[in-house]
């Protein structure tokens, strides 16, 4: 094998994970939790775990989306529609 080859590809594969890194730590930034009550080693796992899971959160409100392929009903007990007023 060459050796060139090997050299290349482990100085690739350690610039992309510093670009995870910070893609990482960039994302976790974005949603503003606070994990500074863990131990250094703690917050890297929650890091990492988070960063692997973006997928399932949302990063703002108009990617939630909406589907057509689930419909559902309402019912009421009388047909009189109520109105709730917000609590302060």
């Amino acid at each position: 094998m060459d050796t060139r080859y090997r050299r290349d590809t482990i100085k690739r594969d350690v610039c992309t994970h510093q670009t995870n890194k910070e893609d990482r730590d960039r994302f976790c930034d974005s949603l503003k939790i606070d994990i500074n009550h863990l131990e250094p080693e703690q917050q890297e796992q929650l890091k990492s775990m988070l960063f692997e899971m973006r997928d399932v959160f949302s990063s703002g409100p108009l990617d939630l989306g909406n589907t057509d392929l689930v419909r559902h009903k309402i019912r009421l007990c009388d047909k009189q529609p109520r109105t709730s007023w917000t609590h302060k």
